[in-house]
């Protein structure tokens, strides 16, 4: 539910599945419009539905049918309560934003989750009792389709890697818990330094993507606004991509502890190349120097958005933890860090042996090619509305495609990207006449035609389509007005 100041307020689209709950609880409701449906009620009509339990779920129920619902003449007090009774009354339990420019908003704006103040002429107490305050009314959309979008989408990505990367952690000290027996020896030997900074040396990376990630520009999130269901519908952080990350989680660490486990044999008392003792310390830190590097390559695969603070932040973190390693062995942990010596010589004997590099190269190698082929099989058969679009920018970008023709491209019915006759003969695609043709529809056939086809669509189909699109049409052949009529034409605009 989205209150809006002045005391309208739009149900969005999450309610869907409770309406269509209500309708087969009441068919009469099936019948009214949600075209152009809108209620309007004064404040005297809601004091009264207020005082009654059964009116408000009333109320609520009529409201999930209409565009709009607007409210005048109402008291601070009942915007407040209009706002809890969406927050609080729908079982979808939607999202509230509020937003306002005076005192009389107050109530309003602090009771929704989200609170938009506006500052003018009425003074800035809506300003300072919100959580976003903007000049106008307009710049509302931007703030929503761009900068919230960003922010979920970076929120997102810093809470499930944030997991991932200690999931692993805690998995290679049980791999080595079950090898030693459950003695309770650690598999960093008895010095915890370098374990007690595993997140300060991995932690520069992911607060630089909570700050500048993005998945698509700024323009192209504002002209696609279906992009922002993915906040909506919560498809970037929810419990199954917990069970993912878990999952890829566990192949990492596997990877990472054996591979390092079988290099050094059946035992950690083996000898290097000098005849020197290997020693706990020095395999531990071999454990942690290919997890710490791993955890870094898997943040540069799933980072989109590439900055030179981003670049700086990797260089940074890597040059911090080798650094430590050298302080950390050359100042002594007896004299200034209260431990014991054991970590005299494992540095060096660790990064002096081209094994350990080559242990380095082969972990961070193993799951960099299962993370990009994970993200590569997922944008090419399980395509995101943000792929699309961020292939779409790829082809502006490139000079393939110019913006008049990338608006054009997305014309093209969902029917007619998987029909085989559209990808082997370009011919047909004549963009005036896909132009012409759809502003000539009417909405209802615009939602009759081509929604049969349920098969998700892969990015070779979205290229080969978006190259066709405006493919020259003075060869002779079916016109694209007949093939799109007979075919029916659903907007990949749509899609966006």
């Amino acid at each position: 539910g989205v209150p809006v100041g002045g005391g309208a307020f739009h149900i969005l689209p999450r309610t869907r599945s409770y309406k269509a709950d209500l309708v087969s609880e009441n068919p009469v409701l099936s019948e009214m419009s949600t075209e152009h449906l809108a209620l309007v009620v004064d404040g005297p009509a809601l004091l009264e539905i207020m005082d009654d339990e059964e009116a408000r779920h009333q109320l609520l129920q009529l409201g999930c049918f209409c565009k709009a619902v607007l409210a005048c003449r109402v008291s601070p007090a009942q915007k407040q309560l209009i706002v809890k009774m969406v927050k609080d009354g729908l079982p979808t339990k939607p999202i509230t934003l509020s937003i306002g420019d005076g005192a009389n908003d107050v109530p309003m704006i602090q009771e929704a989750q989200i609170g938009v103040g506006i500052s003018g002429k009425e003074g800035r107490q809506a300003v300072n009792s919100s959580d976003f305050a903007i000049a106008q009314f307009r710049f509302l959309k931007r703030l929503l389709l761009v900068h919230g979008r960003w922010n979920y989408l970076r929120t997102a990505k810093v809470i499930i890697y944030s997991f991932y990367k200690n999931t692993v952690l805690v998995w290679l000290l049980f791999f080595f818990a079950c090898e030693s027996g459950f003695s309770g020896q650690s598999l960093y030997g008895g010095d915890s330094w370098c374990y007690s900074g595993f997140n300060f040396f991995l932690g520069l990376p992911p607060f630089l993507v909570g700050i500048f990630e993005t998945d698509v520009k700024a323009d192209t999130a504002m002209k696609y606004h279906k992009l922002y269901l993915s906040g909506l519908q919560g498809k970037e952080l929810n419990i199954k991509k917990i069970i993912v990350a878990m999952f890829w989680a566990t192949m990492d660490a596997c990877m990472i502890y054996f591979s390092v486990r079988n290099y050094y044999g059946s035992t950690i008392s083996s000898q290097n190349k000098d005849g020197l003792m290997v020693g706990l310390q020095t395999y531990g830190n071999v454990c942690f120097a290919a997890l710490v590097m791993a955890m870094l390559i898997r943040m540069i695969v799933i980072h989109m958005s590439w900055t030179s603070y981003n670049v700086y932040g990797i260089i940074f973190s890597i040059a911090l933890y080798f650094g430590f390693v050298a302080f950390y062995e050359a100042m002594g942990p007896a004299e200034y860090f209260g431990g014991e010596y054991d970590f005299y010589g494992a540095s060096t004997m660790m990064l002096g042996e081209g094994s350990f590099w080559l242990i380095l190269l082969l972990t961070s190698g193993m799951v960099f090619v299962a993370a990009f082929t994970c993200m590569a099989v997922q944008a090419e058969f399980y395509t995101k509305r943000s792929t699309v679009a961020q292939e779409i920018e790829r082809l502006v970008a490139s000079g393939q495609m110019t913006p008049e023709e990338m608006h054009l491209s997305l014309s093209l019915s969902q029917k007619e990207v998987n029909n085989p006759v559209i990808q082997t003969d370009p011919r047909i695609v004549s963009m005036k006449e896909i132009e012409d043709l759809h502003e000539n529809m009417t909405v209802n056939e615009k939602r009759e035609a081509g929604h049969s086809s349920g098969r998700r669509v892969s990015s070779y189909d979205y290229d080969h389509v978006a190259k066709a699109s405006y493919a020259p049409a003075s060869i002779s052949g079916v016109s694209a007005t007949e093939y799109l009529e007979s075919k029916g034409a659903r907007s990949l605009h749509d899609e966006l």
